[in-house]
């Protein structure tokens, strides 16, 4: 069906101006939008046509379509981005932010990170998986290299100018600097939101102008819409890749570096003359109680001591535990802050549900999931486990008095969750940590007599990161616009222990979608050690009694003989193969083949009968 669409056709509908189809670069015309242009695109149906090239493979449409989008997030206004989301355009960022092109993956993220600044759809943008994207591409990039290498590529001169010249790749005003700034002015905004990831690109992107525009001399420009004073604050931020961003594109735009205090965030000035009389330094400060500022500090208004006790709570979320927590406990914390256990656990069996108002773990994207508030979220006891002497080898010996008593939480009801996510646990990692039994049998883990009645999640997407992530986006994407919970592990884990998150999310689907592209299945053949991902996964999900659906692209199935034997079964269900030009049809038949939560028997439908 999407070669009904005339590619030209296409370019035409994503360029807000016009676009010739012949010029391979074409993205000059796409740095002169204006507030006028992107409405009548958006009047005259152009978001659908953006929405659908996001279906397409095509390098030179999908960087159209990035841009673009970018261009109406920035230049539609408010409606235009109300008309964005009701389009499904937010999710389908996710398709552009996980494909093969950091070209075309930081636009769709820094469009993810625009939209979140508008209220009304900061739901919608979490939800769509695109924001924990950030800080891996983030990390993983130099602005001042990403500026140079991937901006100037993807804009080089096509003005032609300057005649004499021959070298296009050097930066030209008319084709990219002057259309800027006021790119910068309505980024402003997103320097200042609520959402960490989206100051962080934010300020990545003023990182990577101030580095193209100090090769120009323009970086008057920044000062004459106020970037300053903004990015000065982002620098005294507790987040370190936030504050080294922040203080990197200072120093590119000449700017004297900041002070070394404290920039008084949350106000409490009053008690600075105490605070400093008793020397409360920041591991004191993170270990304050209502107690200590009571009897310690003398604080006596309890609504104060609430307040700041709230700030100091938040505190501890944003804090960096990476250098005094190896074994990545605050991680950990975040994982059983959205575990619900329904049933008494044992070795045996037991069974999850997440909560409602449970934030998806860094791992999980679900559709509609609200995030956790900060008095709910465990991770708050970081600092306090830690300074207890735990960590994560000692989370099965943990009882309520060393809870209460050792790392001082007074919290009962979280005391009794995290007792319970350190049971689960262990009983999740048993099945994969133990060695196999004599015979050749393994010791096996929670298996489900029949799937649980009240799964919360539809959809788990298995995939081989080298040749499947491209599909196993798309799927996400198109199940998700029909209304069904989806998990996709984007960052796979290291190879080690098999992370409970995985684990949970599998256990708590309905469906497990296997993507089999190319060579997809080589590592698990002969994988009797069940050191494989895809092994270990498609085995949880046949022992969790999920309906498996295999999804199928240019795969050949290996001889039976050489699939371990606790994946074999996966042969029993009937496979999808996969049409690029005809995806609508073949997620029709995915959902065929699911069990939906309107399915009370549970038959499995996928399987051959």
């Amino acid at each position: 069906m999407y070669n009904t669409l005339n590619h030209a056709n296409t370019i035409h509908f994503i360029t807000p101006l016009s676009c010739s189809a012949a010029d391979s670069r074409g993205h000059d015309t796409l740095l002169k939008p204006t507030e006028h242009m992107c409405q009548n695109v958006i009047d005259s149906g152009g978001v659908r046509n953006f929405v659908f090239a996001c279906r397409s493979n095509d390098l030179l449409t999908l960087r159209h379509t990035a841009l673009g989008f970018f261009n109406l997030a920035l230049f539609g206004g408010r409606l235009g981005q109300i008309e964005m989301n009701r389009q499904h355009a937010i999710d389908w960022l996710f398709r552009l932010a996980t494909y093969p092109d950091e070209w075309i993956a930081y636009f769709a993220c820094l469009t993810s990170a625009l939209l979140h600044t508008n209220p009304s759809l900061a739901s919608s943008v979490a939800s769509s998986g695109v924001l924990e994207l950030i800080r891996p591409f983030v990390s993983s990039h130099s602005p001042v290299q990403f500026a140079r290498e991937q901006m100037l590529a993807a804009f080089p001169c096509v003005c032609q100018q300057d005649a004499a010249s021959t070298d296009r790749s050097q930066p030209c005003d008319k084709c990219y600097f002057k259309c800027s700034i006021d790119w910068l002015e309505r980024l402003l905004p997103a320097l200042s939101s609520e959402l960490p990831e989206a100051r962080i690109l934010a300020v990545f992107h003023f990182a990577v102008e101030a580095t193209l525009k100090s090769d120009t001399d323009s970086l008057n420009v920044f000062t004459s819409i106020g970037a300053v004073d903004k990015l000065y604050r982002n620098a005294s931020s507790l987040d370190p890749m936030e504050s080294d961003l922040a203080n990197l594109t200072l120093e590119l735009l000449g700017q004297p570096p900041l002070p070394h205090r404290l920039t008084p965030h949350v106000g409490f000035e009053q008690f600075m003359p105490m605070f400093a009389k008793m020397q409360v330094d920041g591991d004191l400060l993170l270990g304050l109680t209502e107690a200590t500022l009571r009897q310690c500090l003398h604080i006596t208004n309890a609504i104060t001591r609430l307040r700041l006790l709230r700030s100091v709570c938040q505190l501890k979320l944003e804090a960096d535990y990476t250098t005094i927590d190896p074994t990545k406990l605050a991680q950990w914390l975040r994982w059983a802050s959205i575990l619900d256990p329904t049933v008494g656990l044992n070795s045996g069996s037991f069974t999850f549900r997440v909560s409602a108002d449970a934030e998806p773990s860094s791992l999980s994207y679900e559709a509609k999931c609200p995030r956790l508030n900060a008095s709910a979220n465990l991770a708050q006891y970081t600092h306090n486990l830690i300074a207890a002497g735990v960590d994560r080898s000692f989370l099965p010996l943990l009882t309520d008095t060393i809870l209460s008593h050792d790392c001082h939480i007074f919290n009962g009801v979280h005391r009794t969750r995290i007792l319970m996510a350190a049971q689960a646990s262990q009983s999740l990692s048993q099945s994969f940590d133990k060695k196999p039994l004599e015979g050749g049998e393994r010791c096996s883990g929670p298996v489900f007599s029949s799937p649980p009645p009240h799964r919360p999640l539809d959809v788990f997407i298995s995939y081989r990161r080298s040749t499947g992530s491209q599909l196993a986006s798309l799927l996400k994407v198109h199940l998700q616009q029909r209304g069904y919970r989806v998990f996709l592990d984007i960052e796979r884990l290291t190879a080690g222990k098999f992370n409970e998150s995985l684990l949970h999310s599998i256990s708590s689907s309905n469906n497990f979608l296997l993507v089999l592209t190319p060579n997809a299945l080589d590592r698990c053949l002969n994988d009797n050690g069940l050191l494989d991902w895809i092994h270990r996964e498609t085995v949880w999900a046949l022992r969790s009694k999920c309906n498996v659906i295999p999804v199928t692209d240019s795969f050949e199935w290996p001889s039976v003989d050489l699939l371990p034997e606790d994946m074999r079964p996966v042969l029993e269900y009937n496979a999808v193969n996969w049409v690029h030009d005809y995806q609508d049809a073949c997620i029709a038949k995915v959902e065929k083949f699911m069990v939906k939560r309107s399915d009370w028997t549970y038959s499995v439908t996928g399987a051959k009968g």
